[in-house]
């Protein structure tokens, strides 16, 4: 996908996007996009480079095999994103505002810090996870987690990179995050093979499945045949206007009440 357009702006959730790890493969080359907010959610890449410039761009439970991430922005949002492998080298150019990076893990991801004078590549970060002796983004305020050896995944029913729940390692990032799962928008969401859901706990930090039943399909609690992440459409575990309840029964989203005329109200002629 490549934009030259001043006004183009991306919103993609749920996508799988796959290129060969060559040299101009690129998911997204997007130069001169303007300054219209973007944002990526609960997606998969694998291979090749995502460029943007300058943009104003978000990334939340994000997925990156083996992806070269990098450009120059306005602002830049990383939120519950896996790095594994490949590179990030992402500025900030001057006059910016912001560039957070918070609940990621980056699994021997080659982190440039630094860069031309026109921009800065100081990410504001804190609470990700790291694998011992490869690069980590610098001004953090703390709260990373450090594994001691390349972490162990396991396979489930919708990917390969769920945690075990106490190896030492990847369990460590179990209730580790920087905020609660409720505003990470991940209730209805897993790090684990036991497909328990973040609910209402401090968030794990990484990627994040959708909770899955014992047959594999996404957990519809009210069996009314909407899975829980698409009723609770914010992720926040609360039933909120617009959305139909996706821990109550029988809940079709549409409640009307008749207040006029009045039961035994005698009609006017």
């Amino acid at each position: 996908m490549s934009y030259g357009s001043t006004n183009a702006s991306a919103q993609c959730t749920f996508t799988a996007w796959s290129v060969l790890g060559t040299a101009g493969a690129d998911h997204v080359y997007w130069r001169n996009g303007g300054y219209n907010p973007s944002w990526f959610a609960h997606n998969q890449f694998g291979g090749g480079g995502f460029f943007t410039y300058p943009g104003l761009t978000a990334f939340t439970n994000c997925l990156w095999e083996r992806v070269s991430l990098s450009g120059l922005s306005q602002q830049i949002y990383l939120y519950n994103n896996l790095f594994r492998g490949g590179t990030l080298n992402y500025g900030i150019l001057n006059g910016g505002n912001n560039a957070l990076a918070y609940d990621n893990l980056f699994d021997r991801t080659s982190i440039i810090n630094g860069g031309p004078p026109t921009y800065t590549n100081v990410f504001v970060s804190g609470y990700n996870g790291y694998v011992t002796n490869y690069p980590t983004l610098t001004n953090s305020s703390g709260h990373d987690r450090v594994l001691t050896n390349s972490p162990l995944y396991q396979t489930s029913y919708l990917g390969n990179y769920y945690y075990p729940t106490n190896d030492g390692m990847l369990s460590t990032l179990i209730d580790a995050g920087s905020r609660w799962a409720t505003n990470a928008g991940l209730y209805q969401f897993t790090t684990t093979t036991n497909q328990v859901k973040e609910g209402a706990t401090m968030v794990d930090i990484g990627f994040h499945y959708v909770a899955v039943d014992s047959n594999g399909n996404p957990i519809d609690t009210n069996g009314d045949g909407i899975p829980d992440y698409l009723s609770d459409s914010n992720g926040n575990g609360s039933v909120d206007s617009g959305e139909i309840g996706w821990n109550l029964t029988g809940d079709l989203g549409l409640k009307v009440l008749i207040t006029r005329p009045r039961n035994g109200d005698v009609p006017q002629p």
